[in-house]
């Protein structure tokens, strides 16, 4: 597979406070625990403890989805996606 990667900056969609950090900006360090890095994520998710109806969760996923005019219900990958929702170790950003 032939993947083609253009920087953030050329998309002209990121502001710049938002080029700063994916930049890692040492400047924005103060305003932040952790950077958009696999290594910061994971450390988040150690530290991370969160309550969460995961049951209703699902079902509002659900429902939002179900309103969607494009959405077809029977895309199991959708279906599949949403149904790890109810897992502890999935998490949403």
């Amino acid at each position: 597979m032939n993947a083609s990667y253009i920087n953030y900056q050329e998309t002209q969609c990121f502001s710049p406070t938002i080029l700063r950090y994916l930049e890692q900006d040492p400047q924005l360090s103060p305003l932040l625990s952790h950077w958009p890095t696999l290594e910061g994520f994971s450390e988040l998710l150690r530290n991370k403890s969160v309550e969460v109806d995961r049951t209703l969760l699902v079902g509002v996923v659900k429902e939002q989805y179900a309103r969607c005019v494009h959405f077809d219900q029977s895309d199991q990958n959708v279906q599949q996606n949403i149904a790890l929702l109810n897992l502890e170790n999935t998490f949403t950003i």
